[in-house]
Formats: C-alpha cells, sequence, structure tokens
C-alpha cells in the first residue's frame, strides 16, 4: 500500500510503531517494470520521497496532484479507446476529489530498499531481514518483497549521509556550524 501514499517513509513510521522488537512486517510494493501503469514512469528518487517525508506531504497537496497526473499520464497507452478529451476530463475529475486512488511514487528493487533503510534510521530501530523482487524470484509475481524486522541498530543510509555532510560543509563555510541540531 506504499505506493498509495503521498509520503511513503513517513507512513511507514507509523506502520513501524506497531512492529514488537521480536516482530517483522512484509511490505509488498508494485515492481515498475512489472506494473503496467507504471512502466512508463520514471521510478522515484530517494531525494523525492525524502523531500515528500521533510514536507509532510498528504495526497491533496498540489505536489501530490502532480504525482497523480504523473500516474494517469503513465495509464494513458493503456485506455486508447478514450478520446483525449475523455481523458483529460477523467484526469481532471478525479484529481478535484478528496481521496485519490493511485501510485504516488514508482517503485524498483533499490528505490524500495533505500526508502525502508531511510524509515528504519528515522524510526531508530529495525533492519531488512530479506528483499526480493521479480529479478530475484519469479514467486513474487511483479512484487518488491521486504521483510522488516523491528529489531536491530539502522546503520545512517547513504543518502542521509551525504546530505548530513553537504549540509555540514555548507554550514562551515557560512561559519554557523553552531546553528546545526
Amino acid at each position: 500500500m506504499l505506493e498509495h501514499t503521498a509520503d511513503p517513509i513517513g507512513t511507514l513510521l507509523v506502520w513501524l510503531r506497531w512492529v514488537k522488537p521480536d516482530g517483522v512486517a512484509i511490505l509488498s510494493l508494485p515492481h515498475r517494470d512489472v506494473c503496467v501503469g507504471d512502466s512508463l514512469r520514471p521510478v522515484t528518487t530517494i531525494e523525492h520521497v525524502l523531500l515528500d517525508f521533510a514536507f509532510g506531504e498528504q495526497c491533496t497537496s498540489l505536489a501530490s496532484r502532480e504525482h497523480f497526473i504523473a500516474g494517469c499520464v503513465g495509464w494513458a497507452e493503456h485506455w486508447p479507446e478514450m478520446s483525449k478529451n475523455e481523458f483529460a476530463a477523467g484526469i481532471l475529475r478525479a484529481a478535484a476529489g478528496a481521496e485519490i486512488e493511485h501510485h504516488f511514487h514508482v517503485f524498483d528493487d533499490a528505490l524500495a530498499e533505500k526508502l525502508v533503510r531511510a524509515a528504519l534510521w528515522l524510526h531508530g530501530a529495525g533492519r531488512i531481514l530479506a528483499c526480493t523482487s521479480p529479478y530475484t524470484d519469479p514467486a513474487t509475481n511483479g512484487d518488491i518483497i521486504v521483510v522488516v524486522g523491528g529489531s536491530g541498530d539502522p546503520a545512517v543510509p547513504p543518502e542521509i549521509a551525504t546530505v548530513r555532510s553537504q549540509l555540514t560543509a555548507a554550514l562551515d563555510r557560512l561559519g554557523r556550524r553552531d546553528a546545526r541540531s
């Protein structure tokens, strides 16, 4: 269900609160290469997902409406019987609704693993026990499966470490190193 959320890291953080230290969570995400509507869309970057978390994106925010339109464009090729006007009218009707049911983000193996690692680090506990996809196990039926354990000391994800070092360097150049928190 994470593909249906505007802020998958925030959503995963809520879910992780329910996982006991000896428990597990099993995530299933549609793989871009196998999911018909996502196959024409670019894979979301981890930076994009981290920004969605930082800004607390909601399904009704302007940025999330853009996700919706991109998702519809991904499905457009699979709706050849619709005229352009019918397609555009359908997008506008759906985008104006209170609830949006589409894939906000497009996942591949790398993004799924980076997303879970970032959420575990932010949560402060847990680790990835297994990660498989259509490329490593055809039995996944096109999904990326991530098994998360509730205990363990998660390492700082490389993306976050990189941003942290860039921020430190920028603050040093500005003479504001003490402003970090």
